[in-house]
């Protein structure tokens, strides 16, 4: 069967749990093709698949650590993907797939359905609206409208995988709000995880703590924060992963117990091997860390409530802790 997988490039959470889905379709035998952009599109391709360049959907903003939502309106209604839905159809075409998978790209889900295709999304958020709670009359109609949207294509699809443990221990717990007429179409999936490249345990100064913050400029702040403390107990040894394009020329003067990492594709070996993991509120990073057994300290973005939600689900289940900018 042909396979065409759509993945929404914003931050690389999306995409990193694709890879090993779509790595198990290839050893059953399967042809994979891929639609996406950005640093996603590049990761893709390094990993050896064919990627057709997908439009963007959505623009994702903020500053000093806080998800502004209203600038990621009016940033994503500047260039809406509805005319570029010619593209969308073109990648159809061309890939021919038998069945689609979509990663929240729900552009790449609508047309598929058009086109009489099989859909399975694959989704950790099904309470979106909550983006827009208290921002206004204006924001909260637009909230409103987009719950109608979004449970409209829930319905539409055949299929939908949550990568995360069925309940009651499921990380992504308060994301979750599924019409019950769809329920039975909801499958969980258990996290979907990258293999280490080493079955070789790495060696570190111990012990150490891996930082994944990265992704947009606005989680800098964080990064300052983590070499504050960093310089605060010596005996305490981090490792840094700046996200693509950050370079390491932006962090001088760092303490002798930081090594910082310009992006690399695959860091599970990472985060199987330290001692801590400092992450964002990202799913997929989170779910790479309790994989593994890893705790992890979740600092989600600043009014990003898929996210909060998340590191609250950390908490919950007891695998790390919740913490926030402005925590002492």
């Amino acid at each position: 069967m042909r396979f065409l997988i759509f993945v929404c490039g914003e931050g690389l959470g999306h995409t990193t749990r694709m890879i090993p889905l779509a790595k198990e379709l290839l050893d059953g035998g399967h042809e994979v093709f891929f639609g996406s952009y950005g640093y996603s599109k590049r990761l893709l391709e390094d990993e050896g698949f064919r990627v057709f360049e997908a439009p963007k959907e959505i623009v994702l903003t903020g500053s000093d650590g806080v998800f502004d939502l209203k600038k990621s309106v009016l940033e994503t209604l500047k260039n809406p993907v509805v005319f570029k839905i010619p593209k969308i159809f073109s990648i159809l075409k061309k890939s021919t797939p038998d069945v689609v998978l979509s990663d929240v790209y729900y552009t790449g889900i609508l047309c598929s359905k058009f086109k009489g295709l099989p859909v399975c999304m694959v989704t950790n958020q099904a309470n979106m609206q909550e983006f827009f709670q208290n921002q206004g009359v204006t924001l909260g109609l637009l909230g409103f409208l987009v719950k109608l949207f979004y449970n409209a294509v829930f319905r539409l699809v055949d299929n939908i995988i949550v990568p995360d443990f069925p309940p009651p221990k499921t990380v992504c717990a308060k994301n979750l709000r599924f019409e019950k007429k769809i329920s039975g179409k909801v499958f969980y999936s258990g996290p979907l995880v990258r293999r280490s490249e080493s079955k070789k345990k790495l060696e570190f100064k111990r012990p150490m703590v891996l930082s994944t913050i990265g992704g947009f400029g606005y989680r800098s702040v964080l990064l300052e924060k983590i070499i504050e403390a960093a310089r605060l107990d010596g005996k305490i040894n981090y490792t840094l992963l700046l996200p693509p394009g950050a370079g390491k020329k932006r962090f001088k003067n760092t303490p002798e117990n930081i090594v910082i990492l310009d992006f690399t594709e695959n860091p599970i070996s990472l985060i199987r091997d330290a001692d801590l993991v400092i992450a964002s509120g990202g799913h997929s990073t989170i779910m790479e860390a309790v994989a593994y057994a890893t705790p992890v300290i979740s600092c989600p973005d600043s009014g990003q409530r898929e996210q909060e939600n998340n590191a609250l689900g950390v908490e919950a289940l007891g695998v790390g802790a919740r913490i926030t900018y402005s925590s002492r």
